[in-house]
């Protein structure tokens, strides 16, 4: 049985106060020890009976803890690695994990004992995908299409928001909200190198509201073409395609979603779906919980961390180099 855990927090935005602070009140063997942000906070954290603490370029005032949760933007985010990594600290930071390549290795060389919330690898639909093309049960996979369609509010962020400003976001849709979609996408397909044959963006004040690239993945020796389009821009539905041989398998990788199955042998109809399996998260919270039971688990039982694997490093890479690949369009 692990001992209770201090958690310490760093950031204190809105994925913070819906999400990470309700489920942590709710783990038995987890006590929020301090909440750190750049505004008062204090009110807000005496509800969760926690100390309040005000930073600003000082890591170093902040107390150790058993594990950290870095949720600054990712701009801010190297002095909090290098700082935590310095006392080995476990570390479970926000995502995206890193700005672009060269920086998420250089976070990696900062500490062994770390990992990145890409929660929704812990998706029932991500899981069964995985195990559908490790199966064969369709035959080879010959091609994916992912569209991923992110509606921008009418009052849009403030101007003082990180995400408008690409210092602190580290770019625009595609690292902000593309990271997610395609964790998932190196999740199922595993241990995989992979070829940016095109990419096409749209940016506005530094940030990119649109792309759309083509890119090979190779997987002991096999290619499978992927096509991927995410925007703020051209509405669409949402959808992750999987065509195999016999079959297609589709499901909305933004949210906890059934596989439907289409026999490619049969165009009518709209083929059959495939019950989730409940070991997995079929909520957003469920999702949320399994990642951060993992990685307690993972530093209760000094289990050592792979932590290229942990923070996804090849979405990072892949994120890289689209956005070094993409011809622009200035709007």
């Amino acid at each position: 049985m692990c001992k209770k855990l201090n958690i310490g927090i760093v950031g204190a935005g809105k994925i913070v106060w819906d999400i990470h602070l309700p489920l942590l009140t709710c783990l038995d063997n987890v006590k929020i020890k301090y909440i750190a942000d750049v505004r008062d906070i204090k009110e807000i954290a005496k509800s969760y009976k926690a100390v309040a603490i005000k930073v600003d370029d000082d890591p170093s005032i902040l107390p150790d803890c058993d594990i950290v949760l870095l949720a600054t933007p990712v701009g801010v985010r190297e002095p909090y690695i290098q700082e935590f990594g310095k006392r080995e600290i476990p570390i479970f930071s926000e995502k995206p994990f890193a700005a672009n390549l060269e920086a998420h290795k250089k976070f990696l060389k900062l500490t062994n004992r770390v990992t990145c919330n890409y929660m929704k690898i812990y998706y029932s639909s991500v899981r069964q995908m995985k195990e559908i093309i490790s199966s064969g049960i369709f035959g080879q996979l010959r091609k994916i299409v992912i569209c991923q369609y992110n509606s921008l509010r009418r009052t849009g962020k403030p101007k003082d928001h990180y995400q408008t400003n690409p210092t602190l976001s580290g770019g625009g849709i595609l690292i902000e909200k593309g990271c997610h979609t395609l964790s998932q996408l190196m999740h199922i397909l595993g241990d995989c190198d992979f070829v940016i044959r095109e990419a096409y963006g749209v940016w506005l004040h530094e940030l990119d509201f649109h792309i759309q690239t083509v890119f090979d993945v190779i997987n002991n020796d096999r290619i499978v073409r992927v096509e991927f389009t995410i925007s703020y821009l051209k509405p669409s539905n949402t959808f992750s395609k999987f065509i195999f041989d016999t079959a297609e398998v589709m499901f909305n990788h933004a949210s906890p979603d059934a596989l439907r199955i289409k026999p490619r042998s049969n165009s009518k109809g709209d083929g059959f779906l495939i019950a989730p399996n409940k070991r997995w998260a079929t909520t957003q919270y469920q999702a949320f919980y399994l990642k951060w039971k993992d990685f307690i688990d993972k530093i209760c039982t000094e289990k050592p961390i792979d932590t290229t694997s942990e923070t996804s490093i090849k979405t990072t890479e892949l994120i890289t180099e689209i956005y070094k690949k993409a011809e622009r369009e200035e709007r």
